[in-house]
C-alpha cells in the first residue's frame, strides 16, 4: 500500500497527464484517478483509526497515571499511619531509644515553622523579592488578552488550516 506521501505525488502525477494529454480525460487517466481516489481514502481511513488509537492509548494511560497517583497518596498514608502509631507507642511506654536485630529506633522533638502567607504584610513584599524570597509566575490569560488588546502590535494573528474527522 502507498504512503500518503506516495499517494500525494500519484496525484500530481494524474495531474501532469491530464496537461499532456490537452486536458482529455482517457480510461487510462481515469483508472487512475480511480485509483488514486480509493487509495488516498483508504489511507485517511487509516490514519483515522490509527489517530482514535492513539487517544484511547492516551485517555488509558491517564487512567492508570491517576489510579497509580491515588496509590501512592494511600501507600504514603498507611507509612505515615503507622510510623505515627510507632512514635505513639514510644512516648507512651516512655521508651525513646530503642535498638532490634533489624533497626535502631529514636525519638526526638524537633521544632518547625510554618507561614501564614496570607498574613505577611504587604509592605514586605518589595524586600522578600528582592531577596528572592518572592517570586511570581508569570502566567497569562491569552484568551482574555487576545479579546482585550487584539488590535495591539503585539496580538499576532495566524491562520492555518486543519480537519475535523467524525466517525
Amino acid at each position: 500500500m502507498s504512503t500518503l506521501n506516495e499517494i500525494v505525488e500519484q496525484h500530481y502525477n494524474i495531474e501532469l497527464a491530464l496537461i499532456e494529454n490537452g486536458g482529455e480525460l482517457t480510461p487510462e487517466i481515469e483508472a487512475m484517478l480511480s485509483d488514486n481516489n480509493q487509495g488516498f481514502e483508504d489511507k485517511l481511513d487509516g490514519y483515522a483509526l490509527f489517530i482514535n488509537h492513539m487517544k484511547t492509548q492516551s485517555a488509558g494511560i491517564d487512567l492508570r497515571v491517576k489510579e497509580l497517583q491515588a496509590r501512592k497518596k494511600s501507600l504514603s498514608n498507611t507509612v505515615e499511619g503507622l510510623r505515627g502509631r510507632m512514635l505513639a507507642s514510644m512516648l507512651e511506654t516512655g521508651v525513646n531509644k530503642a535498638k532490634t536485630a533489624e533497626f535502631t529506633y529514636s525519638v526526638s522533638h524537633r521544632k518547625s515553622y510554618d507561614i501564614l502567607e496570607d498574613q505577611i504584610p504587604d509592605e514586605l513584599t518589595p524586600d522578600l523579592i528582592d531577596k528572592g524570597f518572592l517570586t511570581f509566575i508569570k502566567k497569562y490569560d491569552k484568551t482574555a488578552i487576545k479579546n482585550e488588546y487584539k488590535e495591539s502590535e503585539w496580538v499576532v494573528e495566524t491562520e492555518k488550516d486543519s480537519i475535523s474527522i467524525r466517525g
